[in-house]
């Protein structure tokens, strides 16, 4: 017999202004950024641009604007991150 248990909600999808919103965001940022690296690496490494790579250097820059970073701070972070893999991800 199969046991149906109910979806509790998830941090992501409780209501705006909850106070667990500031902590998901914070803990996203280095895993996202980690994962943006992983996309710049396979880029360096292969030659090709990665399929989602444009995606999440987007992503990552929606999370950074979360975290209340200015344009200009996440232009320079994100050429930071491009040039230490010799790849060009401005946005």
């Amino acid at each position: 017999m199969v046991q149906i248990i109910p979806m509790l909600p998830q941090p992501s999808t409780t209501l705006p202004g909850c106070s667990e919103r500031p902590t998901v965001i914070k803990e996203a940022e280095p895993l996202s950024r980690r994962a943006l690296a992983i996309l710049l690496k396979f880029t360096q490494r292969t030659g090709y641009q990665h399929p989602y790579l444009q995606v999440m250097v987007q992503n990552y820059a929606v999370l950074l604007r979360e975290l209340g970073k200015e344009e200009e701070d996440i232009r320079r972070e994100l050429e930071a991150l491009g040039r230490r893999y010799g790849v060009d991800i401005a946005e």
